[in-house]
């Protein structure tokens, strides 16, 4: 999508060519609404170029909304006020402010600074994706690795038996990477005393 910030009659300055899944309100210049979701992304991403005029910016933004709290579960972003000539891929990553499960969500591409939109700015987008954590367990026979105690109280103990090395990375329940480590050999032993209960 190419979006482009115009002068059009009945404004008093320019607007910014907007592209969103929800609903614009042109007077009160919000967006509502969105699209039924109910996943827990940690990013998304997409390609972009950008010609701004002067030090303006063009803008993605993806907001995880509960419709039944009204509260904004997530927030990502991506702003730039560099020309790009060439597609280029972002990423914004996913800041959880709520454990709530989102109901929409609503995502929101602009041109311009939607406070101060510079006419003849323009930005294109492609190919926008979302990445999700999966939290679980893949098939692996349960004789090769052992895992122990449960629960844990200060360290948790990995043998890993026929398998020459593993990476666990530990999650917190609203998917926050919180430690990561590299296994080898048959017995390894991860520090989780720093960890909040």
């Amino acid at each position: 999508v190419t979006l482009t910030t115009i002068l059009i009659q009945f404004a008093t300055s320019p607007v910014p060519g907007v592209v969103t899944n929800g609903t614009i309100d042109i007077i009160s210049e919000t967006v509502s609404g969105g699209q039924a979701f109910t996943e827990r992304p940690t990013s998304f991403s997409g390609w972009y170029q950008g010609a701004p005029v002067a030090a303006d910016s063009y803008s993605f933004t993806a907001l995880l909304i509960n419709e039944n709290t009204g509260d904004t579960v997530g927030t990502a972003a991506f702003n730039s006020t560099a020309t790009v000539s060439t597609w280029t891929q972002f990423t914004a990553p996913v800041a959880y402010s709520s454990p709530d499960d989102p109901t929409i969500v609503q995502i929101t591409l602009l041109s311009s600074d939607q406070n101060d939109p510079i006419e003849g700015s323009v930005a294109k987008f492609d190919d926008l994706s979302y990445e999700t954590l999966t939290v679980g367990i893949e098939d692996v026979d349960a004789n090769l690795i052992r895992t122990y105690p449960n629960p844990v109280v200060n360290d948790v103990y990995f043998e890993l038996g026929e398998v020459e090395q593993a990476v666990v990375t530990v999650y917190n329940i609203i998917g926050i990477k919180l430690m990561e480590a590299n296994l080898k050999g048959s017995n390894n032993r991860l520090d989780t005393s720093s960890l909040p209960s």
